[in-house]
């Protein structure tokens, strides 16, 4: 194992999303003794940055280093100059990220410093993933959230304008793609009021057909309902989400009932079918997100980027409903 190495830059023109990655050859790698997903270090004509490792056996060869996109822009490197490579330390953010999944309320330091790894691409996503799954099984009390609030501002890039009055607008969420956005700034632009404001596309747009059957657990009791008639008995006030859990995957991707947080229903969109060799089929819309092998890991993806030979994640069975030992027909029809 060495501490130092340094390897010619392979430029590979491959954007990596605005995370950190470089790819190296096995044989470097077992030099330096890591392993994929592995922090290291890289330093370039005094410029440094964190970066995320990738192992291969065909892409760079030994004594080289792939560098993606947002690699090069950040060290400014070209092809075939050396970069020094050494095994990084792992942020105190993943001490962070554990204490929080402890239960125990994290200061704005902690907190900032967090926030402050993940703008910088120091975290992977499965580590960004444990710390959203933190929040969401321990809440977070007024002061944390303020804290988090503030971080996100302090990493993040400011514009001041030097107006009296700047206006802002928001809306109640949930309903993917009104544009309300697009129509109303303009308008309060229009009468010289200083508005500024960015539109993205909606992340809640994904969904199934009315008549996809799924499987909950209404009051403690498992049934198959049509996604459609829940909703509106929801929808209606007929039935409280409170009551209401579904069968998900849970970080081992084993089969666990989770509550049900919210349901909405949105503007007609196109809808795909997804037909698995065995026969098994759901339609879905074309940003539903499906679980993918793709390079031997799982990763999600929208259905429309899925590709013919894709190996989806699915339930081979649903354990749960074989603990049905009787069904009481009077109470279920």
């Amino acid at each position: 194992m060495r501490g130092k190495m340094k390897l010619k830059a392979k430029i590979l023109g491959l954007e990596a999303g605005g995370k950190q990655i470089i790819v190296l050859n096995k044989e470097d790698s077992d030099e330096l003794g890591i392993t994929s997903l592995a922090r290291v270090k890289l330093a370039y004509k005094g410029k440094e940055l964190t970066a995320i490792a990738n192992i291969t056996t065909k892409i760079v060869n030994e004594g080289e280093i792939g560098v993606y996109e947002e690699v090069r822009e950040k060290l400014n490197v070209k092809e075939n100059e050396n970069i020094e490579i050494e095994v990084a330390k792992y942020p105190h953010s993943l001490q962070t990220i554990k204490n929080k999944l402890k239960g125990r309320k994290l200061e704005y330091e902690e907190t900032f410093e967090l926030v402050k790894d993940v703008v910088e691409g120091n975290l992977t996503e499965i580590e960004i993933a444990s710390f959203v799954t933190a929040l969401h099984e321990k809440g977070l009390d007024l002061d944390e959230a303020a804290n988090l609030t503030l971080a996100m501002v302090n990493t993040g890039k400011k514009l001041t304008l030097e107006k009296k009055v700047i206006a802002d607008k928001h809306s109640c969420g949930g309903i993917p793609g009104d544009k309300t956005t697009l129509l109303l700034v303009p308008i309060v632009a229009s009468a010289n009021i200083t508005i500024p404001k960015t539109s993205s596309r909606a992340i809640t747009s994904a969904s199934v057909t009315f008549n996809t059957p799924i499987v909950v657990k209404e009051e403690g009791k498992i049934k198959i309902v049509k996604i459609g008639e829940l909703v509106d008995r929801i929808t209606e006030g007929k039935l409280s989400i409170k009551l209401i859990e579904v069968p998900v995957f849970d970080e081992n991707f084993k089969i666990v009932f989770r509550p049900v947080t919210d349901v909405y229903r949105h503007f007609k969109k196109e809808i795909y079918k997804v037909t698995l060799e065995t026969g098994r089929e759901v339609e879905v819309t074309k940003d539903h997100s499906l679980f993918v092998l793709r390079d031997g890991k799982i990763i999600t993806l929208p259905t429309a980027e899925l590709k013919i030979g894709d190996y989806l994640v699915v339930p081979r069975k649903l354990p749960i409903l074989n603990n049905i030992k009787e069904l009481n027909l009077g109470e279920e029809l």
